[in-house]
């Protein structure tokens, strides 16, 4: 199946940080018995519909792992694609 760059970086880790205390989380790690491992590779080829179905189980984890978090960052979906023309041009 061929793929194309879309110019959209996708995010792969979240750094929670509580007073003194961080913790870093990866998307391409696995969660959950249905959200599995991912090589690079793996990541870099996904639709965007399944980067945002794993995104939003990825969120959903972490919200679970940190008690308060979601009143404290209610949107941890803010700068999880990254759309850079620079980067990853798209020929028109």
């Amino acid at each position: 199946m061929a793929y194309s760059n879309t110019g959209y970086a996708r995010c792969k880790t979240l750094t929670i940080v509580k007073g003194d205390e961080s913790k870093s989380f990866k998307i391409t790690d696995g969660f959950s018995s249905k959200y599995t491992a991912l090589t690079d590779d793996q990541f870099a080829k996904m639709t965007d519909s399944a980067y945002e179905q794993r995104r939003t189980a990825f969120i959903d984890y972490i919200y679970s792992e940190y008690e308060g978090l979601e009143e404290d960052c209610p949107d941890l979906t803010i700068n999880s694609c990254i759309y850079n023309v620079e980067l990853c041009p798209i020929k028109q």
